[in-house]
């Protein structure tokens, strides 16, 4: 079972300094520590609504990225994926095997703290789909409050409560109801729109040219009073702040 937005990644060619930009736009960002292996590292910015954004730099170039996110890191990153929380997460790649999706076993990670505490999870993510991008899954093994900052630590100046919704280019509309609605395991509906919602967030869809780059392109950010300006671009992700009422 799927149960909703996870966290977004932002990869960044430079961690210290992609820290700086989140800090000077009002989010409270915290040190992640180094991936197992030692091939990465990361910082999160946590939310009250149990979702995060991480910020994701290599240490080794030469170690094995996904292709998207290691074109996006090429042009200086910015936004390049999301995951979605799982619960059983074979189970749930065994439903979407069924539904034609090619999602591997689900391989194990970790994490050290800045802290020393170990944390670890497992993730899979989907074999490229033609022209479309899908997101990753993730599951803990160890508690989640481990890897997701929260209390005092999901609290910013900037007032973000959480990820409202994500935006994500598709070069063709019918790739909602073709692709999304059941890999979100929501059912068919004849009156669909370009927006699907999954566990109080939702997913709007861009329509992009053939050809284009696609998957996420920008997240909305839950907050009570809207920012001035209501958009800003911070390590060339773009960040797309809305009231809760509209989320």
């Amino acid at each position: 079972m799927l149960t909703g937005i996870d966290h977004a990644v932002i990869v960044v060619p430079n961690l210290e300094r992609a820290i700086a930009s989140f800090r000077a736009h009002g989010f409270q960002v915290e040190p992640g520590g180094v991936h197992g292996g030692g091939a990465s590292h990361n910082a999160l910015i946590g939310f009250q609504d149990g979702s995060y954004l991480e910020l994701f730099a290599v240490l080794d170039p030469a170690a094995p990225r996904p292709p998207h996110w290691r074109a996006r890191l090429e042009r200086g990153g910015g936004l390049a994926d999301l995951a979605l929380g799982a619960k059983e997460i074979e189970r749930e790649v065994e439903r979407l095997r069924a539904a034609g999706f090619e999602y591997p076993l689900p391989r194990a990670m970790s994490r050290w703290r800045p802290d020393g505490r170990e944390l670890h999870w497992r993730l899979t993510s989907a074999t490229s789909w033609p022209g479309a991008w899908l997101p990753f899954l993730i599951e803990d093994d160890t508690p989640r409050e481990w890897r997701v900052p929260g209390g005092s630590a999901a609290v910013h100046s900037n007032g973000v409560t959480g990820i409202a919704a994500v935006e994500i280019a598709i070069p063709d509309l019918a790739l909602v109801d073709r692709l999304y609605r059941p890999l979100l395991g929501l059912p068919p509906d004849p009156a669909s729109t370009a927006r699907l919602r999954l566990d109080g967030a939702e997913f709007l869809f861009r329509l992009v040219p053939a050809g284009s780059e696609v998957g996420p392109v920008a997240v909305l950010l839950a907050t009570p009073t809207q920012p001035v300006p209501a958009q800003v671009v911070i390590e060339q992700a773009t960040f797309v702040f809305v009231p809760p009422s509209t989320a």
